[in-house]
C-alpha cells in the first residue's frame, strides 16, 4: 500500500489574529494527520505572530518576512520552504471542513493524471460565523473557465507539488486581485488537468464594507494576465474571441466596488467599459449588469441594499442610469435572494420577512433563479441530510407560491426531485432515488418523457428487486 503522503498547508497572514487561530485549529483537526502547517506572517502590524506562536504542534511552523511581501509572495515563501507532495492553499481567514485534506488526498491517490482539486464551499455572511449560501463550483474546469472568472477560491484549492514548480508558483508581480486568475491560467496552459472533489470542504469568510481601492491597477493586472494568457502558443485560437467577455466580467465587479466607494468618475468609465467589450451587457430586462448588480447588493447583510441600488443608480451618467423600473426590479430581487438564503440556510424568520417583502414589491421568479434554488437546496440536503431540505422545501413552497405561483413551485420541486434522484442513484440508494423521480413527475408531468429521468426509474426499480433477491437468496 502507498504511504500517505505529507501534505503542506500554506497559510499567508497579514493583520490576521483574529481569524488565523481558527484556520490553524481547521488544519489541526483534520482527520488526515499526515500535514504540515506552513503560516507565514507578512509583516503583520498586529499581532498575528503571538497568535501563531501559541500553538505549540511540532507540524505548525511559523515564517516571518522582514518586509511586507503582498500575498503571492508569502504563498511562494510558504511554498518554497514546505516539503509536501501535495500543497493545499488556505487564506488566514477562512476554514477547512475535518475532512478537507481525507478528501482530496483519497482523490488525487485515485485519479495520477489530475494536477489539482477544488471543491465547494460555504460563503459565511460578512463578519460572521453563519452560512450565507452555498457556492458550488463548475466542472468540468479547464482553460475556458480560468479566463473567464475564478471558478473556484485558493482555500477551495489543492496542488500537486510538482505542478506549482513547473509553472514557477505565483507571480508576485501581481499583487493587485489577480494572481489566482493567473497561477489558474498557467496550470491550465500547462496541461494540468483540475478535478473535482465532492463535499462542501471549507467555509469563506467575508468582511463588511471591504472594498477595494486600487481599481485601475487591478484592471491593468487583469489585462495584462488575459493577453499573456491568450498570447501563450500553447492557447487554442478559437479562445482568442473570450478577451472581451472576460475583461468586461472584471469591468462590472471594478464598476460596482468604484460606485460602492462613490468614485462616480471611475464607476461610469468601467460601466462604459464593459459595454464597449460586451455591448450586449446591458440589453433586455433583466440584463447582465442589473442582474449582477441585485447580487452583489445583498451579499452583505449589514447594508441595506435598496439605498445602495438607489446611490449606485444616482451616479451613472443619463446613457447608462438604470430606469425607475430596473431599480425596482433589482430592489425586489434582492429580497427575494435574501428570503431565500435566509429560509435555507437561517434564521427563518428573517427569511419570512424578506419573502413578504418581495411578494408586496412584486418580485419575479424565473428558471433561472429557480434553479439556483434548486442547487442550495440539494446542497443543503448533502451536508445536512434529507430530511433537513425537505424542511426547508416545504417552508419555501407557500411563499414562493405567492409570488411566483404554482406552476413555478411544481416546476421547483421537480427539478430538485431529479437532481437528488441522480444524486442517490450514483450512490446506489435505489429506493430512493425511485421515489423521488416518482415526485418529480408528479409535479412536472414532462419528466415522464425524459429518457435520463426513466432510465433511472427503471434501474432503480430494478436493482432494487434484484438486491432483495440476493437477500433472500442468502
Amino acid at each position: 500500500m502507498m504511504p500517505d503522503p505529507l501534505v503542506s498547508v500554506v497559510i499567508p497572514a497579514y493583520n490576521q489574529a483574529a481569524f488565523v487561530g481558527d484556520a490553524i485549529s481547521s488544519v489541526l483537526g483534520q482527520t488526515y494527520q499526515n500535514f504540515e502547517i506552513m503560516v507565514v506572517d507578512d509583516h503583520s502590524p498586529d499581532n498575528t505572530f503571538e497568535v501563531v506562536a501559541q500553538f505549540r504542534d511540532s507540524r505548525v511552523h511559523l515564517l516571518r518576512h522582514e518586509k511586507n511581501q503582498r500575498l503571492p509572495g508569502a504563498r511562494n515563501t510558504g511554498i518554497r520552504a514546505s516539503r509536501g507532495e501535495i500543497i493545499a492553499l488556505l487564506d488566514a481567514d477562512d476554514i477547512f471542513h475535518p475532512e478537507k485534506l481525507q478528501r482530496h488526498v483519497e482523490f488525487l491517490l485515485r485519479n495520477s493524471q489530475v494536477g489539482a482539486t477544488y471543491n465547494d464551499r460555504f460563503e459565511l455572511n460578512y463578519s460572521s460565523d453563519t452560512i450565507r449560501e452555498l457556492y458550488v463550483a463548475p466542472y468540468p474546469v479547464g482553460l475556458k473557465e480560468c479566463l473567464l472568472g475564478f471558478p473556484f477560491a485558493p482555500s477551495d484549492t489543492v496542488v500537486r507539488r510538482e505542478w506549482a514548480f513547473k509553472i514557477g508558483l505565483f507571480d508576485d508581480k501581481l499583487t493587485h486581485w489577480c494572481e489566482d486568475l493567473d497561477f489558474n491560467c498557467r496550470l491550465a496552459l500547462a496541461g494540468c488537468r483540475f478535478g473535482k472533489v465532492e463535499g462542501v470542504l471549507n467555509r469563506r469568510r467575508h468582511h463588511s464594507r471591504r472594498y477595494r481601492k486600487d481599481l485601475s491597477e487591478t484592471y491593468e493586472s487583469a489585462t495584462l494576465v488575459i493577453e499573456r494568457t491568450l498570447a501563450d502558443r500553447r492557447c487554442p485560437s478559437e479562445y482568442s474571441d473570450l478577451k472581451n467577455a472576460a475583461l468586461a466580467h472584471h469591468c462590472i465587479v471594478l464598476m460596482y466596488h468604484a460606485f460602492c466607494q462613490r468614485r462616480a468618475d471611475e464607476g461610469q468609465w468601467f460601466l462604459r467599459e464593459s459595454v464597449r467589450l460586451k455591448p450586449d451587457i446591458t440589453h433586455g430586462h433583466p440584463n447582465e449588469v442589473l442582474s449582477f448588480l441585485a447580487d452583489y447588493a445583498v451579499t452583505d447583510v449589514s447594508v441595506d441594499h435598496e439605498k445602495l441600488l438607489l446611490e449606485i443608480a444616482e451616479q451613472m451618467t443619463t446613457e447608462t442610469r438604470l430606469s425607475s423600473s430596473d431599480v425596482a426590479w433589482a430592489v425586489a430581487r434582492g429580497f427575494l435572494i435574501k428570503g431565500v438564503r435566509a429560509m435555507i440556510w437561517g434564521p427563518t424568520s428573517q427569511g419570512e420577512e424578506y419573502l413578504k417583502r418581495a411578494e408586496v414589491l412584486h418580485a419575479q421568479l424565473d428558471q433561472p433563479f429557480l434553479r439556483r434554488v434548486v442547487r442550495q437546496l440539494v446542497g443543503c440536503a448533502e451536508e445536512f441530510g434529507a430530511k433537513a431540505a425537505d424542511e426547508v422545501l416545504d417552508r419555501l413552497v407557500p411563499h414562493l407560491q405567492r409570488i411566483g405561483g404554482r406552476a413555478n413551485t411544481r416546476w421547483l420541486i421537480g427539478c430538485y426531485s431529479v437532481n437528488r434522484s441522480f444524486r442517490l442513484f450514483s450512490q446506489r440508494n435505489y429506493p430512493a432515488s425511485a421515489r423521488l423521480v416518482l415526485r418529480a413527475v408528479r409535479n412536472d408531468v414532462s419528466y415522464a418523457r425524459n429518457r435520463g429521468v426513466l432510465s433511472v426509474l427503471i434501474r432503480s426499480v430494478f436493482r432494487q428487486h434484484f438486491t432483495r433477491g440476493m437477500t433472500c437468496q442468502g
